[in-house]
């Protein structure tokens, strides 16, 4: 092929072996010259050395900075124990073949550049496949790799001894799925560690200064102190992985390693591709950016649902075993219904076969007749409940439990069950529970089912993802299935109690890393409050705060009302319907845009919100907490492109309070603790 440039058109594929290749989509682009291959779009560029055959990176810039140094001894790749072009009798890898592919946008992804490129080494009999996607824009670049391999790797293993490596250098005896040299001022800053199984924690975001040569977290931060390069890992919490490493990132003289495969070297395969976690390299040439530009990717990366979701779940009404019956759920329908929410969902309790026990601690096998519909509890069967949730203007959805003790090797005859309920009830919403993805094996399976559903029912089926126990996905990955139900909180003992602050203190952490609005948060019922367990934990009652101000919290989240609707006293379903109406009304706009934190954090004593960006215009929501002394904040805002002063509009709120108009702070005054209000700005 000639060196002429070439521009790719949606869906158009090419593929070559030429050492001169210049084509592009959009204002991404792809160059070969020789032993240097060029990837980038108008605000990032990655060049690359081949001249080893496996891709090392030379040069990373964005907007004027530069990122890396040049002199980059490691492949910015490999896999544990598989030997590298530069050790011993290495394998020779021959010169790869490059696809590009113009790739749509769809329910899973926003449309991008997508470059594979395909090595092949003859003496182990390896072969990888390096893929990157670039999204047009944005200053990011997203990689992951596959393996298909002859051989298992060439070093010792157990699970009482560690690895023992057959060579001493640490690159060996790791999975680098990303890397590069730091350019000179550059260094690893921070690392952020997102912690799942949130039975257990309620503390959610941990951030760690990276001080060791080591760190583990889904996020490191390295910084000059004007300029931030960010190494995100689509992976599960930290805590929840499988691999070897006992850590996710490794830094040593500027190189800088994100490590993390999710997969062990025993479940290498010559029948089998086996695919990486994705990683990522986002390039802020202004410190201040960080936030807008995680949001920025992570938007083109997992398209919301635009949807609105507001979901009522009555297991968090504590007895709700005891309680299912059809009667029952048809009051709840109609009452969730009355709340204004969109979804009623049914829990554990609705299947022909045990309950959530019989396969999560007595470690049951479950043939799909487990998932009939027990007749004995809804003799009127899904009918009935469908009929009722359509004259209460909600849908219908349901918990399931797939089979995680046979490593969800059933998915396919469980995922057609599924699409039997949304084929014939218009069911399409389901929660996830009990997940346990302890294998390569059994995470692929979980994902091709989730994947599956998507497809088959051209993107209506959506899955809540249950984070709360097991060994989940977590916060970055299959969030193009469906959202993440975050917590079990309740407000009477046995549990990590409920309380607003909390649950304000984690949306808030979480939301300077990732959207919101792809998180079920919840809000319990006040009448439940457990007042002596409470005083026995030493912890300020939750009712100190009105039930609308639980509401509150969820406004810029998906809402998960975690309780019994029918059960609520009438003050305050009225509450809770006057929030949710909000909610619905401001949700095309929260679909579209962007939430940031605003204000301090949450400690149960300031001033504190979120802002939601959409455009030049938005929304801001500010939380008075309960022990608050200061009536009046000064509140840093995200930047505007307009030089005019932004108008308010008050929501919801007392008439006496006030926000003032500035350009990137806004003073707002609440004259009462224990309150918040919503303003639109325009």
């Amino acid at each position: 092929m000639s060196n002429t440039f070439s521009s790719l058109q949606l869906s158009d594929r090419f593929t070559t072996r030429s050492e001169s290749v210049r084509l592009g989509y959009e204002d991404v682009y792809l160059e070969r010259r020789g032993k240097r291959l060029i990837l980038g779009n108008a605000r990032i560029r990655r060049e690359f050395d081949l001249s080893v055959c496996l891709l090392r990176t030379k040069r990373l810039q964005s907007d004027g900075v530069e990122f890396t140094a040049p002199e980059n001894a490691q492949p910015d790749f490999s896999f544990i124990g598989i030997l590298l072009p530069k050790e011993r009798k290495a394998g020779r890898f021959c010169d790869p073949v490059i696809t590009a592919e113009a790739v749509e946008g769809t329910w899973r992804e926003a449309r991008h550049l997508k470059v594979s490129l395909l090595f092949e080494d003859d003496v182990q009999q390896v072969t990888y496949r390096r893929v990157y996607v670039i999204y047009p824009g944005i200053p990011a670049i997203a990689a992951y790799t596959t393996i298909r391999s002859r051989v298992l790797s060439n070093l010792y293993w157990n699970y009482r001894g560690g690895i023992k490596p057959r060579v001493s250098s640490p690159e060996y005896y790791e999975s680098r799925a990303e890397g590069v040299r730091l350019s000179e001022g550059f260094a690893p800053r921070q690392l952020v560690e997102f912690q799942g199984r949130t039975d257990y924690h309620n503390d959610i975001v941990c951030e760690h200064d990276a001080g060791e040569l080591t760190g583990r977290g889904n996020l490191l931060i390295c910084g000059n102190g004007s300029s931030e390069l960010l190494f995100l890992q689509e992976a599960p919490p930290s805590r929840e992985r499988r691999d070897l490493e006992d850590y996710d990132f490794r830094w040593e003289q500027q190189t800088v390693s994100s490590v993390c495969w999710g997969i062990l070297p025993h479940e290498l395969s010559a029948d089998r591709e086996l695919r990486s976690y994705r990683h990522v390299v986002i390039a802020c040439a202004d410190h201040r950016e960080r936030t807008a530009l995680l949001k920025q990717y992570l938007a083109h990366r997992f398209p919301l649902d635009e949807r609105p979701c507001i979901t009522v779940n009555p297991w968090g009404c504590g007895n709700f075993r005891q309680r299912i019956n059809e009667p029952f759920l048809l009051r709840e329908i109609e009452a969730a219904g009355l709340l204004n929410a969109t979804h009623y969902q049914v829990d554990d309790g609705w299947q022909a076969g045990g309950p959530l026990q019989s396969l999560a601690v007595e470690n049951e096998w479950t043939a799909l007749s487990f998932w009939d519909v027990c007749r004995k509890t809804l003799p009127g069967g899904m009918e009935k409940l469908v009929e009722a949730a359509e004259a209460s203007g909600v849908e219908l959805a349901l918990w399931v439990a797939p089979s995680c003790n046979q490593e969800y090797r059933d998915w396919r005859p469980f995922a057609d069950r599924l699409l039997l309920f949304y084929r014939q009830h218009g069911i399409a919403m389901f929660k996830f529970d009990s997940i346990r993805t302890r294998t390569k094996e059994a995470e692929d399976h979980l994902e091709a089912m989730a994947s599956y559903l998507r497809n088959a029912s051209g993107g209506e089926v959506y899955i809540n993802f249950d984070v709360t126990n097991g060994q989940r996905p977590g916060y970055f990955l299959m969030l193009e299935y469906g959202n993440i139900f975050l917590e079990n909180r309740y407000v009477w003992s046995g549990s990590i109690a409920y309380h607003p602050e909390s649950t304000l203190l984690n949306l808030w952490r979480l939301s300077r890393y990732m959207r919101p609005q792809t998180l079920q948060i919840e809000f319990a019922d006040p009448g439940l409050v457990d007042i002596a367990y409470y005083e026995e934990q030493g912890l300020t009652l939750p009712t100190v705060y009105p039930p609308s101000y639980w509401a509150a919290i969820t406004l810029f989240a998906s809402p998960l009302a975690w309780m019994a609707p029918s059960l609520l006293s009438n003050e305050t379903l009225k509450a809770f319907r006057e929030v949710l109406t909000l909610h619905r009304r401001i949700q095309p706009d929260l679909a579209r845009g962007e939430v940031y934190p605003i204000g301090d954090e949450p400690n149960g004593k300031g001033i504190t919100g979120f802002q939601l960006v959409v455009g030049e215009r938005g929304y801001v929501l500010i939380f008075r907490e309960h022990q608050s002394q200061q009536m009046e904040a000064k509140l840093r805002l995200q930047p505007r492109r307009s030089t005019a002063p932004p108008h308010y509009e008050q929501l919801y709120g007392s008439k006496e309070d006030c926000i003032l108009a500035g350009d990137e702070y806004a003073r707002v005054r609440m004259n009462r603790n224990a309150t918040f209000a919503l303003w639109q700005y325009s």
